[in-house]
C-alpha cells in the first residue's frame, strides 16, 4: 500500500492543493461570483505552493540536509516575508486577504508560515519512508548473502557424503551404484541450475525431492 501512495504521489499533491483553492473559494464568494472566486482562489493558492515546494525541493535538501541549519532558517524567513511583501507591494493582498493593512499582512505571513510547515512535514516523511527502504534492502541483500554462503556449506558437505556411500558400493560391486551416480548427478544439476532463481516450479522441486529419498 505505501508503494501505491508513493507511485503516484503526485495525485495526492494534486487533490491535496484542489481541496485548498476550493476551501479558499468558497471564502472569496462572499465577494465575487463563482469564476472569479476560482480564479482568485488559485492565484492565492499557486503563490502559497511556489513557497512550499521551493522549501520542499531546494532550501530542505540543499541547506538543511546538509546541515546548514542557520542558512535554512534565515532563507526560509527570507522567501516569507519576501513572498508577503511581493504581495502587498503588487497589491494583491488586497484581493487575497481583504487589505492591504499590518493585520492582512499578519494573516498572510501565518498562511505562508503553515503551507512551508506542512511541506516540511512531508519532506522528513519521504526521508524517514526512503530510509526505511534502504534499510529493508540491506536486510535482504544481507539475507540472501548469507543463504548462498549456506548453500556453499551444504552442497560440498552433500556431495562428499554421497561420493563416499557410492564408493563403499563400487567396492561392494552393488548394482545401486549406478543409479545413484545419475540421482546425485540430476540433484547437483538442478540445485546449481535453480540457486540464483527467487522461484522454481512446484514439479521441478518434487523431482528433486524424489531424487534425494532415492538416494538416501
Amino acid at each position: 500500500m505505501q508503494n501505491l501512495f508513493t507511485k503516484h504521489i503526485w495525485l495526492q499533491h494534486l487533490i491535496f492543493w484542489m481541496f485548498i483553492i476550493l476551501f479558499i473559494a468558497d471564502y472569496y464568494l462572499e465577494f465575487y461570483s463563482v469564476g472569479e472566486s476560482l480564479m482568485w482562489a488559485s492565484g492565492e493558492v499557486l503563490f502559497y505552493a511556489a513557497a512550499s515546494y521551493f522549501n520542499y525541493a531546494f532550501l530542505m535538501p540543499k541547506l538543511l540536509q546538509q546541515g546548514r541549519k542557520w542558512s535554512y532558517t534565515g532563507s526560509l524567513i527570507v522567501l516569507i516575508f519576501g513572498a508577503v511583501l511581493f504581495l502587498k507591494s503588487t497589491d494583491l493582498s488586497t484581493h487575497f486577504y481583504g487589505g492591504n493593512s499590518l493585520r492582512y499582512d499578519f494573516s498572510a505571513l501565518l498562511n505562508f508560515g503553515l503551507f512551508t510547515f506542512i511541506s516540511t512535514m512531508v519532506w522528513y516523511q519521504q526521508q524517514f519512508y526512503k530510509s526505511q527502504q534502504r534499510q529493508i534492502e540491506i536486510e535482504k541483500a544481507k539475507l540472501e548473502t548469507e543463504l548462498q554462503f549456506l548453500k556453499t556449506q551444504i552442497s560440498p558437505h552433500f556431495l562428499f557424503n554421497s561420493l563416499n556411500n557410492i564408493y563403499s558400493l563400487c567396492l561392494q560391486k552393488d548394482n545401486n551404484a549406478a543409479p545413484m551416480v545419475a540421482k546425485l548427478s540430476q540433484i547437483m544439476r538442478y540445485i546449481l541450475e535453480s540457486s540464483a532463481d527467487e522461484r522454481v516450479s512446484l514439479k521441478g522441486e518434487l523431482a528433486f525431492l524424489q531424487d534425494y529419498i532415492d538416494l538416501q
